[in-house]
């Protein structure tokens, strides 16, 4: 394009002239029926008394503005066209196109060949380039812009240059556009910015994303990972294994062993909890869920990989589960209802003292559990207090399986809601038969 711009700054300033050296460079009427006058440059004045000359390292040597302009008119690649000015820029006529246009035109240019600017598209597109032309007649500069053809079911983007072509009178009769097709370009372009957003999106993401090549090479990741695995870009990560982060290796080698399993199979594995060493020496605990990816033909080529840090919730629940084996073990009975008095929970002591299961203790009210009269005073008193003041202590009196009545100290603790709305009562029971004979 450099020297392009340099030949046509210079000869658009005199007559471009045909073979015969009589017309301007094309002839719109010749040009539709004969495909003739191609660019070429001949007997055409020079631009100035001595031909332009290039220094090199050898003898000084001349440029053929012929020669040049033949072979950019020939270029494989670099799609041309040429215009000729209808009433000085009101509309323009489609001359001629070099083969490359031809070749590479979202729109078959034969059948514009000889039209009018105006009666060849549609006003849509028609409004997009005229007052591009228009503006390159009036200000005899050479004029650079990109702009948008649309298609059926598409989009078409060109990258223009339009150069005036000036004659003997000094008027702008016709222009020169080359043509770049640069959809493939916007569509990248497109797709940067599309990755940009979806890298945004998956940052603000709570859980640490990552995906793999079938290697087991990150390809990506979100934020979250990043920092798990001891870096600050995400970008750090892309090409790297998983011997090169800060887990232990045997670690490393589950990891890897089940992303071959998921690929190779072609099944995701959800839900996987596992450690994970991380930056500091913290051993965390994560729920892994590995989803295979594929091509567009449906051939897996690589595996999508999901973290969340279930640390905290692991903690949780070996406290609970410590706690359960607690109350399990314990001879006293404990026990848990809803807000109504419905057992939800009931240990084993419990369970032997009633003779019932842990599915059957749902179907149990804490007053079923007592005589008549103890269960209207637990109904009564001891549930309305424990659900003001958050307790009520005392004693009171259970009914074994087999019938018979058992002192026992009474704890029932009521647990509310946020908005301070009774959820659950818990209760705990211990037999005090010994201490009453005593």
């Amino acid at each position: 394009m450099g020297i392009l711009s340099l030949l046509l700054n210079d000869v658009s300033k005199k007559i471009i002239c045909t073979e015969t050296g009589a017309a301007p460079l094309f002839n719109d009427r010749e040009t539709a029926s004969k495909q003739v006058n191609r660019l070429t440059i001949a007997d055409c004045p020079p631009s100035d008394s001595n031909p332009r000359e290039m220094s090199t390292a050898g003898p000084t040597s001349t440029v053929d503005p012929k020669a040049v302009y033949n072979a950019l008119w020939s270029h494989p690649t670099q799609g041309m066209y040429v215009l000729e000015v209808l009433e000085e820029g009101a509309d323009f006529r489609f001359i001629d196109f070099n083969q490359a246009c031809k070749d590479n035109s979202s729109i078959p240019v034969e059948e514009i060949q000889g039209q009018q600017l105006s009666k060849s598209f549609s006003p849509e597109v028609v409004r997009l380039y005229l007052p591009r032309y228009t503006q390159c007649v009036q200000t005899r500069r050479i004029l650079c812009f990109e702009e948008k053809l649309p298609l059926e079911n598409s989009l078409a983007h060109w990258s223009l240059t339009v150069y005036p072509l000036i004659d003997r009178s000094d008027k702008v009769t016709q222009l020169l556009v080359t043509a770049i097709d640069i959809t493939h370009r916007k569509q990248l372009e497109s797709l940067t910015e599309s990755r940009q957003i979806l890298q945004q999106v998956i940052d603000t993401v709570p859980a640490a994303i990552f995906w793999k090549d079938t290697d087991s090479r990150y390809l990506g990741c979100n934020i979250n990972f990043a920092k798990i695995a001891g870096f600050e870009d995400v970008n750090d990560l892309v090409g790297k294994n998983d011997y090169v982060m800060v887990w232990k290796k045997e670690e490393s080698d589950f990891f890897r062993e089940c992303d071959r399993r998921v690929m190779d199979s072609d099944q995701s594995a959800l839900n996987i909890n596992e450690t994970q060493l991380q930056p500091g020496g913290r051993e965390a605990w994560q729920r892994t869920s590995k989803i295979p990816l594929h091509n567009s033909e449906g051939v897996v080529n690589g595996m999508l990989g999901v973290i969340e840090d279930i640390t905290d919730w692991k903690e949780i629940q070996d406290k609970q589960s410590r706690l359960l084996a607690i109350l399990e073990a314990t001879p006293d009975i404990i026990g848990i209802t809803d807000a109504c008095g419905y057992h939800r929970y009931l240990n084993q002591a419990g369970q032997h003292m009633f003779n019932t299961s842990s599915e059957q203790v749902k179907f149990l009210h804490l007053a079923d559990l007592a005589p008549p009269d103890i269960a209207e005073m637990l109904i009564s008193e001891a549930l309305p207090t424990a659900r003001e003041k958050g307790i009520w202590s005392g004693e009171s009196t259970i009914r074994n399986c087999h019938g018979q009545n058992i002192p026992v100290s009474h704890v029932i603790i009521s647990h509310k809601s946020e908005e301070g709305l009774t959820e659950r009562f818990s209760s705990m029971m211990r037999d005090i038969s010994k201490r009453k004979i005593a």
